[in-house]
This record gives structure tokens, sequence and C-alpha cells, in this order.
């Protein structure tokens, strides 16, 4: 991953600098990589993920400086309001967490499914409605499973 972000990066490097993104599911996959071109680009990046320890290996890869980690269960609805009302301004948000039954498409029942789905935009909504301010808010959401 590191190689793909050096110096032929192809954004502009700072484009958002003073920006705050929160990326869900940062951990590992499509919210790690987007963590590292947010940070690339400029961003301030709020880390966010179930394991601490990941986490903090994460940060310490980021481009630029000022970077937090967030140790949240999304699930967790109660807890994910008193957290996110206190992160104050947030421009971006990468909403990346949960994923798809492993194992083959085939292979998963609709049940396993349709609690995915119910998840994923409980954590959505939830997040939503959380950020809501007067300002503008870049928010994306992958329901794509």
């Amino acid at each position: 991953m590191t190689d793909l972000l050096n110096d032929n990066f192809p954004y502009a490097e700072n484009i958002l600098a003073g920006r705050t993104a929160l990326v869900c599911g940062a951990s590992k996959g499509i919210g790690r990589a987007s963590a590292m071109m947010l940070a690339r680009a400029g961003a301030r990046v709020i880390a966010c993920a179930r394991s601490a320890e990941v986490l903090d290996e994460l940060i310490g890869e980021l481009h630029g400086s000022g970077h937090e980690t967030l140790v949240l269960d999304l699930e967790d609805v109660e807890a994910v309001r008193e957290v996110v009302l206190g992160l104050g301004v947030v421009d971006i948000v990468i909403n990346n967490a949960g994923g798809p039954p492993g194992g083959p498409l085939l292979g998963n029942n609709l049940d396993e499914f349709e609690g995915l789905l119910l998840v994923t935009c409980t954590q959505h909504t939830q997040l939503r409605r959380f950020l809501h301010h007067e300002w503008q808010l870049l928010d994306t959401a992958d329901l794509s499973i």
C-alpha cells in the first residue's frame, strides 16, 4: 500500500489540508486504504475500528500528523452518539464498517445478508444524524455487498 502513495501520488498533496475525515472500518481493506489516501491528501484522519492495536499501527503509517484513533463498536448506538457528538467538525465520513459474511457468496443464506444490511444502514443513519451540521458533509457508505 505504501508503494502506491509515494511521490507519484495521483492527487494534489495537501488538497484536503484543514479538513477532518472520519474513516470507519479503518483497520483493514478499503477503510485502511481510504485513511491512507485521505492523510496523503492532507486531511486529519480519525481512524475508527474495534481494534486499538491495529489502529495504532495504522496511525504510525499515515502521512502527516494530528491523526487520531477511535476505538468504537458502531453497533452500539449510545456509544456512537456519545463519542461522535464530541468529535467536533467532521468534513468527510467514510462509512466502511462491516462487510459481507465470509465464504463464497452463494454459500451464504439470505438471513445473513439481511442482518448485515440492517446493521450497515443503521450505522450509516446514526452517523449522519449525529454528525448533522449546517455545513456540507461528504459522506460515503457502501451497501454493495
